[in-house]
């Protein structure tokens, strides 16, 4: 399967979190469509409260947000990070097919 390239669109590997993470919450933080996310083994704590106050923010700014983790992610989560995402305003979903935890703004 081949797909066209399009102009505007950029690819930059950051393998390290030391350089992931920041440039990850500035994109979220610049954003102005939208954010998809893809991350794997998150776990509940601070790292995911980050997240999901980044994803919230840029909801509130009307930007279509979703977050999508692997199937082993969403069982680290507590309800406490559940808790968070709902006190955050960034409503949260669990798809039994793909397990993502998603929100988006109308």
């Amino acid at each position: 399967m081949q797909h066209e390239w399009r102009e505007g669109n950029r690819v930059i590997l950051l393998p390290e979190a030391s350089r992931f993470l920041p440039a990850m919450f500035e994109a979220v933080s610049q954003a102005q469509h939208y954010v998809l996310v893809e991350l794997y083994l998150m776990e509940s704590g601070e790292l995911a409260n980050q997240v999901i106050d980044a994803l919230a923010a840029a909801t509130r700014r009307g930007v279509k947000t979703y977050l999508l983790l692997d199937a082993m992610a969403p069982w680290g989560w507590s309800e406490a990070t559940v808790n968070v995402c709902r006190q955050r305003a960034w409503p949260c979903s669990c798809s039994t097919d793909w397990l993502p935890l998603a929100g988006t703004q109308s």
